[in-house]
């Protein structure tokens, strides 16, 4: 109770011949995106009637839609030399409420001795590999800097995908290259 649905007491009350009764209670709507939830009614000194199943587990289901997520590669064009930085936008099209985004790196190029990582609109995290779109935003930025290094290398590439979670629908497309 409190938060998902008032709580009450009362008294449930049979007529002759009557094996089933409704009990009514009120749900607390939100805007929060969350697992189904359960409480348990309790049944109790019955009067005139032997009960043999005294609780009653009630599910509430969440009626918030899922936002889906996608990454494009903005700018996948990135250079050691400037540096020039490369863009990845990550998009939802719900913006109610903050979302914490998995993200998942691949490619040739390696996070840290290649290149770095700053976020535009949103925060990241890159111990954790996610990216908070605060509540009312819609897209945010994540822009790699090469490192300039001595090393003599070829072509490389970064690849950044959405990965799966329960907050959250995996869009299309879930994968950029830069």
């Amino acid at each position: 109770a409190g938060s998902d649905y008032q709580a009450t007491t009362g008294a449930v009350t049979f007529a002759p011949g009557e094996t089933s009764r409704q009990i009514e209670f009120t749900v607390l709507g939100d805007l929060v995106l969350e697992l189904n939830e359960t409480f348990k009614v309790r049944l109790s000194n019955p009067v005139g009637a032997l009960m043999v199943d005294d609780t009653g587990v009630v599910t509430i289901y969440d009626d918030e839609v899922l936002p889906i997520v996608n990454v494009t590669a903005t700018d996948a064009s990135a250079s050691e030399t400037g540096p020039d930085t490369g863009t990845f936008e990550v998009t939802r099209n719900l913006t109610a409420g903050e979302l914490v985004v998995k993200l998942g790196w691949s490619g040739s190029a390696t996070v840290g001795s290649d290149f770095s990582i700053t976020a535009g609109n949103g925060v990241w995290d890159g111990t954790t590999g996610t990216l908070t779109l605060h509540d009312g935003t819609s897209a945010a930025t994540l822009m790699i800097t090469p490192v300039d290094d001595a090393l003599v290398e070829g072509t490389e590439n970064a690849i950044l995908t959405v990965l799966e979670a329960p907050a959250y629908q995996v869009g299309t497309p879930g994968t950029a290259t830069a």
